[in-house]
């Protein structure tokens, strides 16, 4: 590692350490072009001149020098269809090989996904990670984590869940939000007006909604046929053939 630029993600507090844990052991089994690299995982003394010094566990990780795409979205505006394709191939390829591995992400999200100097994506973050075979090998995970926008329904509703069922809701939600620079709903629950319609199968009223909203805002935003039919079919996870379609 020597003159190598590396991350390093200091746990400054011991309620970290069962996330610090999650995600040494995820990405110690993880070896993929679109996941984040560890490098090393340790205990050291980190020191400061007035505070004292402190012990700390720390991860050192691949050095990612284009940031969130999260940022990108916000700074750089909505993407193209095409451009937003691009990086949800490199999600859904990421995906399909920590599921194959046994690895469910459980917070994917803008914030956790980061890109390379060649601006590929990279999964991050595995602090939520869990075993796809659920901790009693029933195939079912049952703590309610992630991050609210981005949490399957069967989250909200404190239900037992798959671990790929949850990672690809939100990965449908993070394609939306690419091509809208905006969540499609706020919580997928029947208390959301937006995500209500989806759930009802009343399609139509969920994109008029969202593209009279763009209209206000003097925005003449336009989804294809393709992206529209991808999205609400991501959002029926229960749909025979969803791997089918995604891919």
């Amino acid at each position: 590692m020597t003159k190598q630029l590396v991350a390093v993600k200091i746990f400054f507090s011991s309620q970290f350490d069962d996330a610090a844990e999650a995600e040494v052991e995820a990405l110690s089994a993880l070896e993929h072009p679109h996941i984040v690299k560890i490098f090393e995982w340790k205990q050291g003394l980190l020191e400061h001149p007035s505070k004292g010094n402190k012990v700390v566990n720390f991860i050192v990780l691949e050095f990612l020098p284009n940031g969130e795409l999260f940022d990108l979205i916000c700074l750089g505006g909505r993407l193209s269809e095409d451009c937003a394709r691009y990086f949800f191939k490199q999600l859904l390829s990421a995906m399909g090989y920590m599921h194959g591995k046994g690895v469910t992400h459980r917070d994917l999200k803008p914030e956790n996904l980061m890109m390379d100097a060649e601006t590929n994506l990279k999964v991050a973050d595995f602090g939520f990670a869990a075993p796809i075979e659920g901790y009693d090998k029933s195939g079912l995970l049952r703590s309610q984590v992630g991050s609210a926008t981005y949490m399957a329904p069967e989250l909200h509703l404190g239900k037992s869940y798959t671990g790929e069922s949850v990672d690809l809701f939100a990965a449908a939600v993070i394609l939306f939000t690419m091509v809208s620079q905006r969540p499609p709903f706020e919580t997928a629950t029947l208390q959301d007006g937006l995500y209500r319609y989806l759930a009802a199968e009343r399609p139509r009223q969920f994109w008029d909604l969202h593209l009279a909203s763009f209209a206000e805002e003097g925005d003449s935003v336009g989804y294809s046929d393709e992206f529209r039919d991808l999205f609400e079919k991501m959002m029926k996870l229960n749909h025979p053939n969803v791997l089918g379609i995604i891919h």
